[in-house]
């Protein structure tokens, strides 16, 4: 459990060097939003994948275009988004590693049922090939 926690720090630590580093390379340009797509698309992938829909719905729905149509993932307010996901972020990486552990457990059971039942089979077909005496 402990190694997750550190997992989701150095992850977290890793995404906000990044933002500071892209945020300084591209200060006072015109790629400047460039670097908060990306993030948005990261963090929608991590709500995504940890199961938090509603939440994902409620970000990429909340700002509106000046037509009033919906607005999309990188029409977003970064301040806004950036806020409302971060603890989310942690809480996704958290429930991707407990699935990944639930898969791996999961799988090893199955190749562990595959080995017993083909034992059960093997000792099954001896019985059955022992000589049979003429009474």
């Amino acid at each position: 459990m402990q190694n997750k926690k550190m997992n989701v720090e150095l992850r977290t630590e890793r995404i906000h060097k990044t933002i500071s580093m892209i945020e300084e390379r591209y200060r006072n340009s015109d790629k400047e939003p460039v670097h908060f797509q990306i993030l948005k698309v990261q963090r929608y992938l991590a709500l995504k994948y940890s199961g938090l829909q509603s939440v994902v719905d409620l970000l990429t729905k909340g700002d509106k275009q000046p037509d009033g149509s919906e607005g999309h993932l990188s029409d977003i307010e970064h301040t806004k988004f950036q806020t409302m996901t971060e603890t989310h972020i942690k809480t996704a990486s958290v429930t991707q590693g407990d699935r990944m552990l639930r898969d791996q457990e999961r799988a090893a059971n199955r190749r562990n049922n595959a080995q017993t039942n083909t034992q059960v089979e093997d000792s099954s077909t001896n019985a059955n090939k022992r000589l049979k005496t003429d009474n």
